[in-house]
């Protein structure tokens, strides 16, 4: 918990980088940044930047960037976050790999492996804002393509037993979220529905999945409770009814 709240953060997700074309995928890329930028409207206006950088984040924000300077925009806009926060940043890029399949698939992956060399290099290996660097992605990319420039990362594999519990809920972190939901009777009933994975030596239990199943319960458990509540209700009404009815009918 020490770390938490103690960076500003540059989240980015290339999850609908699925353009046809290289050109294409630019203008998507361009448009994150446009997009990602705009949860940071104080650095537009800050003092601590000068008119050259707050011109430049604007040319990011309405998208007319050149080629090259949106091969920088990551390690620029930290480093404009850390003259702003006078803080280092934690740069966070998530499916990375995306692009790189859809480039592959539609014969431009050459023109995309640059560009995210560019990308990814200047941000993550020369970039002194940075505190720490974190990329996720289902494709394990080679070394050799878009990570030429890059020679200080790890890499962390669900193969790995040193990183195998971080990627879903382990055995005693189920127990505990049931107990704490009074729902451990169904301990039973999430191992066999959704304890199906085995990273590592880990056995891992679907996050998503275990949440949901507890969210469902919880709200047809109280379902059930409020149905059964209203049932001495619904019997007293229909027997006055009744006898109103059986009233009328004696007149």
């Amino acid at each position: 918990m020490k770390y938490q709240n103690q960076y500003p953060v540059l989240f980015m997700t290339l999850k609908d980088m699925k353009a046809m074309t290289f050109l294409e995928q630019k203008e998507q890329f361009s448009f994150l940044v446009s997009n990602m930028l705009s949860k940071y409207s104080e650095l537009f206006t800050s003092q601590k930047l000068d008119e050259d950088e707050i011109e430049r984040l604007q040319r990011y924000k309405k998208e007319r960037c050149t080629l090259t300077e949106l091969k920088n925009s990551l390690l620029f806009i930290s480093q404009c976050m850390e003259k702003h926060y006078e803080s280092k940043i934690i740069l966070l890029i998530d499916e990375y790999d995306v692009p790189l399949h859809s480039a592959y698939l539609n014969g431009y992956y050459d023109q995309m492996v640059d560009f995210l060399r560019s990308v990814f290099s200047s941000s993550l290996k020369t970039n002194d804002a940075l505190e720490k660097g974190i990329m996720t992605g289902c494709l394990r990319i080679s070394k050799e393509s878009i990570f030429t420039g890059l020679n200080n990362f790890n890499v962390y594999s669900i193969l790995d037993n040193y990183s195998s519990s971080y990627f879903g809920f382990k055995q005693i972190e189920v127990e505990k979220i049931l107990r704490d939901y009074n729902c451990v009777d169904q301990i039973n009933n999430i191992k066999e529905w959704y304890d199906g994975y085995l990273f590592g030596n880990t056995e891992i239990y679907n996050p998503w999945s275990v949440l949901k199943f507890i969210q469902k319960y919880i709200q047809e458990k109280k379902q059930s409770q409020s149905l059964f509540g209203r049932i001495p209700v619904v019997m007293i009404s229909f027997i006055i009814i009744l006898k109103m009815l059986m009233k009328i009918l004696k007149h």
